[in-house]
């Protein structure tokens, strides 16, 4: 049902053993902060089997608490997990569906796993861009107009691109923004 996502995360980043901006290989960042899914959703809906054009839905978006952990590989590459608490997000019928309204609501859960290069790394201000997967998980749905909604987890290829400027050497501001192709 959901075809894409963005998410801008502004955190607080903790390396958790550089000596000086430039981290090491197997240093460890924790970040955590607010996080905000913007759904780019769109539908293919059946009717016993069969199309229906002029059809569609769209997924509210959500703010939600994400946790980042990122290990380093070398000074410049590192790998990413990224977690939240997982949203709610209502799904309202667009379309020749719009006057049916709420069809109903997910709870779920979104992360995604990157492999970053940074850059400018001995300066305050650094840089990076990321690929990878995420992985988006329905953990409950909410009927409405819509009785047995079911709504699938899938997978998807992910890319950020972000920076963080460091206030010193333990801590920093992050943010950034990722796109997720999901169906």
């Amino acid at each position: 049902i959901f075809a894409g996502l963005a998410l801008v995360t502004p955190l607080i980043a903790a390396p958790a053993s550089a000596e000086g901006l430039r981290p090491q290989p197997g240093d460890v960042t924790l970040r955590a902060g607010p996080a905000g899914v913007l759904f780019d959703s769109s539908a293919k809906l059946q009717v016993l089997g069969f199309p229906m054009p002029g059809a569609d839905l769209k997924a509210s978006n959500s703010l939600t608490a994400s946790v980042e952990a990122e290990i380093y590989v070398v000074n410049s590459v590192s790998l990413s997990v990224t977690v939240g608490i997982p949203p709610k997000s209502h799904v309202d019928g667009e379309g020749i569906l719009a006057p049916a309204g709420r069809l109903g609501s997910v709870r779920y859960g979104l992360g995604g796993a990157l492999v970053k290069y940074h850059l400018n790394q001995d300066n305050p201000f650094q840089p990076f861009v990321g690929a990878g997967v995420s992985h988006f998980v329905s953990f409950k749905e909410y009927d409405a107009a819509v009785s047995a909604l079911k709504v699938d987890s899938s997978w998807g290829p992910l890319v950020q691109g972000g920076a963080e400027y460091m206030l010193n050497p333990h801590v920093g501001i992050y943010a950034s923004a990722s796109y997720s192709w999901l169906k």
